[in-house]
């Protein structure tokens, strides 16, 4: 789980990076980073979570597929202001997604351990 939130704050310091000639090329190795972090996220698959589990399955899955969308547009790096905004609001997608799948975790630990009652 120290992964995703290292992944999340590397592409942060590389965006925070004054645009340069190399620019595209670290915030492109970062975000393959994030990529990685993203897949080996745990998979909750409780049946009476199904629901929930799906959802993150299809976020997963739409993250992942963004960040591939997105490497060769951050590679360009030719429009950094569009680039930083579309990144950004990944950044928002992803720690979003992050969040679901630890409440899927407790939720099904919870549950295991007999909740609070």
């Amino acid at each position: 789980m120290a992964q995703f939130e290292d992944a999340v704050q590397t592409v942060r310091t590389a965006l925070a990076r004054p645009a340069g000639e190399d620019w595209g090329w670290h915030l492109r190795t970062h975000l393959r980073n994030l990529r990685l972090a993203i897949i080996h996220e745990p998979i909750v698959s409780e049946s009476w979570l199904a629901s929930r589990c799906g959802q993150a399955q299809r976020e997963r899955m739409a993250l992942i597929s963004r960040i591939a969308t997105l490497s060769p547009i951050v590679l360009a790096g030719s429009e950094h202001a569009e680039v930083r905004q579309l990144v950004e609001r990944l950044l928002h997608d992803a720690e979003r997604y992050h969040q679901r799948v630890m409440d899927l975790i407790y939720d099904s630990v919870e549950l295991e351990f007999g909740g609070s009652e």
